[in-house]
């Protein structure tokens, strides 16, 4: 993994979350990144995919999560199956800040500026029955 260290003057890709790609200019660097940022390019197409997935541990969870968002997934749903531990469902990996962190660690991977949706179902059998 390699760790940008921009200097002003240089230029980097960057993008709007759920909006549009494009490039910014470091003008000025400090305790904050001033940028000259030009949003020209629309995101990539969505894939025509869902992902359907029983609840797993935290710690895979995240890494499901950020691998799915690099992939381009937009729709993600976790269920809740027998062996899924009930005590899973209060993790703090399920938290909306937690999801959505790791969502935007594989758009960062992708070039990617449109957010997936994460749905949890608690239930597998109305989960079935309706969607």
């Amino acid at each position: 993994m390699e760790v940008l260290k921009p200097t002003p003057g240089d230029t980097l890709s960057v993008g709007l979350l759920n909006g549009n790609m494009g490039t910014g200019k470091v003008v000025e660097l400090g305790e904050r990144v001033v940028m000259d940022v030009a949003l020209t390019e629309k995101p990539l197409a969505a894939l025509p995919l869902t992902l359907i997935m029983a609840l797993p541990r935290p710690n895979v969870l995240k890494r499901t999560l950020i691998c799915a968002s690099s992939l381009g997934i937009k729709k993600i749903y976790i269920l809740n199956f027998n062996r899924v531990e009930k005590s899973l469902w209060t993790s703090s990996a399920l938290r909306p800040a937690i999801v959505r962190e790791q969502l935007i660690l594989g758009l960062e991977q992708a070039k990617d500026t449109m957010l997936p949706e994460v749905i949890l179902k608690e239930r597998f059998k109305p989960f079935v029955e309706d969607e």
